[in-house]
């Protein structure tokens, strides 16, 4: 028994495909932008919190509205030439055979062949036929507005969400010192992190060499970017530190935080992770002593 050739292709997916990569890279640049432009002016960690999803938001919408009109503007241009090409097929069938043809010639087929292929196609569906071959319309890459309008807004979300998670876990404190660093010319911002990483990272350029040979999930990350910048010639400014939440002890770390225990309470006054303790007392969840301050 033969065995059946099956193939797969995606070329289907390229119109909300393109729409969602549009929509995930504006999402990071411009909520990116506008919190490190907020946290820039001094403003407190809500009010960076605010501003970014206020442009989360906004970004969506502009997205997706930009991309509805300009994915209908294509589909009205579409279906105005289906409709020229389908008046022309009812004044003048053979000029549209022989043009058909013509098309199949150039392809490569010979005069006679061109012919009774494009007479049998245009038996079966002649307007499909055109407007594949004489339009490059056809049904898998045909304009969809609503579907790319929906990938985009998603997309954007998708990637807004990226930098808003920073703006939600590190104090704008922190976000204002790495902003103001990265002013100077040629210059990598740091803020370690307790468990030998860093938090924050930033850069005014692109600089891939950066990230060479650092052994990622260590405790020798941050010492090692340090070096590996310097091995670069890249001058390297240090922020405050802060801690991630990838483990028991800094899990710890992160209760005592919540119950506004040293040394966060005096450290950083009013940085109690605000957003996460009301989330969890709204949940009844228990905290330790001193969590209900």
């Amino acid at each position: 028994m033969p065995r059946i050739h099956r193939e797969i292709h995606r070329i289907d997916r390229i119109g909300w495909l393109r729409a969602s990569v549009l929509g995930a890279n504006d999402g990071i640049v411009s909520t990116a932008s506008v919190v490190l432009g907020v946290a820039a002016a001094n403003a407190t960690s809500s009010a960076v919190l605010v501003a970014g999803v206020a442009g989360l938001v906004a970004g969506a919408m502009s997205m997706a509205a930009g991309e509805y009109v300009s994915v209908r503007s294509q589909a009205d241009t579409e279906a105005a030439d289906l409709a020229r090409e389908r008046a022309e097929l009812a004044s003048d069938v053979q000029a549209e055979q022989r043009e058909l043809a013509s098309i199949y010639v150039k392809r490569g087929l010979k005069p006679d062949l061109a012919r009774q292929v494009a007479l049998q196609l245009m038996e079966h569906d002649a307007l499909g036929a055109h407007a594949r071959d004489e339009l490059g319309i056809n049904s898998m890459i045909a304009a969809r507005p609503v579907q790319a309008a929906l990938a985009s807004a998603a997309s954007f979300t998708a990637g807004a969400a990226m930098p808003l998670a920073v703006a939600a876990v590190i104090p704008a404190s922190i976000l204002s010192a790495a902003v103001s660093a990265t002013r100077r010319a040629n210059a990598v911002v740091l803020s370690p992190a307790l468990d030998g990483g860093y938090t924050l990272i930033g850069v005014s350029k692109a600089h891939p060499r950066l990230y060479e040979d650092i052994p990622w999930s260590t405790a020798a990350v941050f010492q090692r970017t340090v070096e590996r910048a310097a091995e670069i010639d890249l001058p390297v400014v240090t922020v405050p530190g802060w801690y991630d939440v990838d483990d028991a002890a800094s899990l710890a770390i992160l209760e005592s935080e919540l119950a506004g225990e040293p040394p966060f309470a005096d450290a950083f006054p009013g940085a109690q992770a605000p957003a996460t303790r009301a989330h969890l007392m709204a949940r009844a969840v228990p905290l330790r002593a001193g969590s209900a301050r």
